[in-house]
């Protein structure tokens, strides 16, 4: 079984708890709130089957479908997370957030692969929401996976304007941009940053995964 961080493991843990504790009733929901409970990952794992087992009863539960979905994400059970964001953007197609977590998931069963249906659901997402930052980051990898490398620069570009420069999604940008910059020929002195006011971190981050 696929060991989870304790971080992560504690995040997922509390949002189970919440989740299931509100849709128990006000009560319970108040208790779960105020003394949230030291877990095991079995607990976990049977929290996470207690809710797919809900949503049998319960299937017009976006929440709860997002939930699980972001639940079997953690626990790297791809397949199931893919299926469990499927029937979440069933109910809300257009939601940009869950179209993205859809695409993520079903890129990671692919061996990371965002090419076909992780990226015709991405520009889904990018069209009911174009900002959305993790969908350019996505639809950027896509591109460059599949030596659009332009593309690539231009989405990855449109992320940085939208972030501030200390964060994660613009250090990795800024990585992904110069190695694509590297193998497409483009000139090196196009910044990454363009248009910015403020200078971006030149950080070692990892480039777009390409292979599993």
């Amino acid at each position: 079984m696929v060991a989870v961080g304790v971080t992560m493991a504690a995040l997922l843990a509390l949002a189970l708890y919440l989740l299931l504790g509100k849709q128990g009733g006000d009560s319970a929901y108040k208790q779960a709130a105020d003394q949230p409970p030291e877990i095991t990952q079995a607990q976990i794992n049977a929290m996470v089957e207690g809710l797919a087992q809900r949503l049998k009863e319960k299937p017009d539960d976006i929440e709860g479908w997002a939930m699980l979905g972001r639940s079997y994400t953690t626990l790297r059970r791809f397949s199931e997370a893919s299926a469990a964001y499927a029937r979440a953007v069933a109910l809300a197609p257009g939601n940009a957030v869950l179209l993205t977590e859809y695409a993520d998931v079903m890129g990671m069963t692919n061996g990371r692969n965002m090419q076909g249906e992780p990226e015709k659901i991405i520009r889904r997402a990018l069209q009911a929401d174009p900002n959305n930052i993790k969908a350019l980051a996505l639809a950027g990898t896509a591109a460059f996976q599949r030596k659009d490398y332009r593309s690539a620069i231009e989405l990855w570009q449109k992320l940085l304007k939208l972030v501030p420069p200390e964060d994660q999604w613009a250090r990795t940008a800024v990585a992904n941009i110069s190695q694509a910059q590297g193998l497409s020929g483009l000139p090196m002195s196009a910044q990454p940053f363009a248009g910015r006011a403020d200078t971006l971190p030149a950080r070692s981050m990892p480039m777009p995964q390409t292979k599993p």
